[in-house]
């Protein structure tokens, strides 16, 4: 799936398709950013629906629904703002 289409403000590539269910309560440190990693995301109907420059998956919602409990992705409360960019290594801690 196009991260585009769950609306995800930070994109991490890891070794096993979601790992970062395993992250909740750590801290993660990017760039200049640290976070700590807080819930699982639950989606809601946009997933299915165009997005800009991106055409909408229909039934998307309903494959999330039942293969992920309709959970894709984290959220994270920001421990200390900062800047980051693309390839900035994350480090997981805690």
């Amino acid at each position: 799936v196009d991260p585009r289409a769950l609306r995800a403000n930070l994109v991490v590539e890891t070794r096993s398709p979601y790992a970062e269910e395993t992250w909740t309560g750590r801290e993660l440190a990017i760039g200049g950013v640290r976070l700590r990693v807080i819930r699982r995301t639950e989606r809601c109907r946009m997933v299915d629906l165009d997005q800009v420059r991106l055409p909408g998956r229909r039934g998307l919602l309903k494959a999330v629904g039942n293969h992920r409990d309709l959970c894709v992705g984290m959220y994270a409360d920001v421990l200390a703002p900062g800047e980051l960019a693309v390839g900035d290594p994350v480090t997981l801690r805690g």
